[in-house]
């Protein structure tokens, strides 16, 4: 899989960690957040990330993987629901 040789990026309001290519992309890691991710801030994240992977033009077997991963991390950072 082409993902497993880039070292992922994942932010903290303090830090930014790297984590190394022995974790593989699959394994999705949480980092607490202080402030709310709504339903509504996940759909806007997603509709940038979605012209970021547009613009790439990958081919659909990396289009797909990649774009699966982004639906479910960005489900997975929701904390916070309306009413």
């Amino acid at each position: 899989m082409i993902f497993a040789s880039m070292p992922l990026l994942f932010f903290s309001v303090k830090n930014c960690t790297v984590l190394p290519s022995a974790v593989p992309p699959s394994v999705l890691v949480t980092v607490p957040a202080p402030f709310a991710v709504t339903p509504e801030a996940r759909d806007r994240w997603l509709l940038h990330m979605r012209a970021g992977v547009d613009a790439l033009a990958l081919p659909p077997e990396l289009e797909t993987p990649l774009w699966d991963y982004l639906v479910a991390a960005a489900h997975s950072m929701v904390n916070t629901f309306t009413d």
